[in-house]
C-alpha cells in the first residue's frame, strides 16, 4: 500500500470521529477519536483509558479550561479538550456559604442562650 493511500484512509478515519469522554476531578474532557489513532484501534483506547461514548457540552459541561495532553502508551498522545461545569461549581459555592450561614446562626443561637 502507498503512503498515499496510508494517508487518505487516516484522514477518513479522522472524518468519521466519535467523540469520547471522561470526567475526573469535577472536570470533563473530551475528544473525537477516529477508528484508529496512529495505529492503534478505537477499542483499545477507550478502554484502557476508561472513555465513555459523548461530549463534556452533553453533560452541561460548557466552560472551556485548557487542551489537556494524555499520553496513550506507544499509540502516541490525544490532546483532549477540558471544560468545567459553571453552575455546578456555583451551586457547590452557594451549598457552602448557606452551611457557613447555618453554622454562624447556631453559634449566635448558643450566644443568646
Amino acid at each position: 500500500m502507498s503512503v498515499e493511500g496510508n494517508a487518505s484512509t487516516w484522514a477518513a478515519s479522522r472524518s468519521s470521529c466519535e467523540y469520547y469522554y471522561k470526567i475526573a476531578d469535577g472536570d470533563c474532557a473530551d475528544y473525537c477519536l477516529g477508528s484508529y489513532f496512529s495505529f492503534c484501534p478505537r477499542s483499545l483506547i477507550t478502554s484502557a483509558g476508561g472513555l465513555s461514548v459523548g461530549t463534556c457540552s452533553s453533560l452541561n459541561f460548557t466552560t472551556f479550561i485548557e487542551d489537556y495532553s494524555v499520553t496513550a502508551g506507544p499509540c502516541g498522545t490525544l490532546v483532549f479538550k477540558k471544560y468545567t461545569n459553571v453552575s455546578a461549581a456555583q451551586e457547590d459555592d452557594e451549598e457552602s456559604a448557606a452551611q457557613e450561614d447555618d453554622g454562624k446562626s447556631a453559634a449566635q443561637e448558643d450566644d443568646e442562650e
